[in-house]
């Protein structure tokens, strides 16, 4: 199970998925490159290299009890976005490949029932948000990357959308916009307080250096993907 958070409003939408698209989410939210691609390495590879983009990934309409999703793509020589119906849990693995924002249309997390949601213990927390992936960071990553005794959380994927920040795998992060970094969480919460389209402070260390980035938070749930009925 996927569970999507709305970032505005902290509402959880679980979507079941498969085994194998599970997989294939968990390998990129954990940024690990298998030695062959995979089915949505090959995906995101054609994509680029016929000079297209992903812009966004959809979660557009529930049918019974099955959701389902549409790709929106950007593509070279045609003054027209090229929408193509998908499955969301190869949406959602396809995107954290590509740094596409992930959309959920309003009315389903107005009408999915208020859950529950409890994190993770710090020492297990995953977040993706504004375009990198941080964990927690442990003894052996303070190894693997030469990191000090200092508190907050390791970046373990940077995707596309947020390169140009200078971020990069292997960067401790301090704090975000001057709270320290003390849990994955705290880089979701820092999201969650930021206004739509606002560049956030990040604070990280690398190589013996306190240095600054600036991430931009994207937008939230969708009122009506174009091309859908509401």
């Amino acid at each position: 199970m996927v569970l999507l958070r709305e970032l505005a409003s902290g509402k959880v939408v679980p979507i079941w998925v498969g085994v194998a698209e599970a997989r294939a989410i968990a390998l990129a939210l954990h940024g690990v490159e298998p030695p062959r691609p995979m089915t949505h390495d090959l995906m995101s590879d054609l994509i680029t290299r016929l000079g297209a983009k992903l812009l966004e990934v959809w979660v557009h309409e529930i049918r019974g009890d099955t959701y389902h999703g549409r790709l929106q793509l950007e593509v070279t020589g045609s003054d027209e976005a090229l929408l193509v119906d998908t499955r969301p849990s190869d949406a959602l693995a396809l995107a954290l490949r590509t740094g596409a924002p992930i959309r959920i249309a309003k009315r389903i997390v107005d009408q999915t029932p208020q859950l529950d949601f409890l994190a993770p213990q710090a020492s297990e927390q995953v977040v993706q948000a504004a375009g990198v992936t941080v964990k927690a960071v442990s003894e052996e990553l303070r190894r693997e990357h030469g990191l000090p005794e200092r508190p907050g959380v390791v970046v373990v994927a940077v995707n596309p959308q947020a390169a140009a920040s200078g971020l990069r795998a292997g960067d401790l992060i301090l704090a975000f916009d001057g709270t320290p970094a003390t849990t994955p969480m705290a880089l979701l919460d820092a999201v969650r307080r930021s206004v739509p389209g606002r560049r956030l402070r990040v604070t990280y260390w690398r190589e013996g250096e306190e240095h600054t980035a600036w991430l931009t938070v994207g937008t939230g749930a969708l009122e009506k993907p174009p091309g859908t009925q509401v």
